[in-house]
């Protein structure tokens, strides 16, 4: 996957789709309710060259920063998809 930019600490939000620096391949879903531990669950990995959806049931927690954005991960996080769909739009 293409690294696009480091996430700052300050820019993520629960429900956010991320991948990390340490394992770019999958993405995770990140739950930040219990700050300063983040929760996360993978959502999605790449196989064979592949994006495959998935969700697991099983969520980590970490105090891990280094959270980055993907073009993969900006396609399917919520916001990103949305601030692009209206980027086309002219909006």
């Amino acid at each position: 996957m293409k690294i696009l930019r480091r996430l700052d600490i300050s820019e993520l939000h629960t429900g956010m789709i991320v991948a990390s620096e340490q394992n770019d391949d999958h993405l995770y879903e990140l739950d930040l309710n219990e700050y300063p531990k983040i929760k996360y669950r993978s959502v999605a990995k790449i196989v064979d060259g592949e994006f495959k959806k998935h969700n697991s049931d099983f969520w980590h927690k970490t105090i891990f920063t280094g959270w980055v954005e993907t073009e993969e991960s900006r396609k399917i996080n919520p916001q990103t998809k949305r601030e692009d769909r209206l980027k086309e739009l002219g909006l």
